[in-house]
């Protein structure tokens, strides 16, 4: 059966606006629905099921994260956790999930593939520091390898000893 929908669209101040757009669809646009037939202020959060590597399933709220997942199971696994894979994918915790997925947690137990990512988010903190500290400097390259990681960078002058020593710190 097709939802009745309602948005009032409000400005960056929280203020709202006089526009209220009103419509029927199978998939109105946002997270909340108000369910035809049911009371006016009566509202439905849209369900997604996410399934586990051991072919465990549970429901969420559409839009929850990967961090919230994990803390709803443990909160000791949310502190391992670095990213999950979503439905093959590797992405941020922070991410929400909209859909029924497959949900596989990579924490800091999972050896070589946990230090890979380490080494890629270390190697991309690195870049934001050089270039807060040398305006101007243009980062390249910069990928994890297999004992550690790097990044080229393009300035118009070469690092000295002392620069070395400030990004270290």
């Amino acid at each position: 059966f097709p939802l009745v929908y309602a948005v009032a669209l409000r400005s960056l101040d929280g203020s709202a606006h006089h526009d209220v757009a009103l419509g029927r669809t199978a998939h109105p646009p946002s997270l909340t629905r108000i369910v035809a037939g049911s009371e006016p202020h009566e509202e439905r959060t849209r369900m997604i099921s996410i399934t586990f590597p051991d072919g465990a399933k549970r429901e969420f709220e559409a839009g929850v994260t990967g961090l919230e997942v994990a803390n709803s199971i443990a909160k000791s696994l949310a502190k391992k956790c670095l990213a999950m894979e979503l439905d093959g994918v590797e992405t941020d915790l922070s991410d929400p999930i909209g859909r029924d997925s497959r949900l596989r947690f990579i924490t800091k137990d999972d050896g070589p593939e946990a230090l890979e990512l380490i080494r890629h988010d270390a190697a991309h903190v690195m870049a934001e520091a050089v270039q807060e500290l040398f305006p101007g400097t243009q980062v390249t390259i910069g990928p994890s390898i297999e004992n550690g990681f790097y990044y080229d960078f393009a300035r118009n002058e070469p690092f000295t000893p002392e620069d070395f020593a400030a990004i270290e710190a």
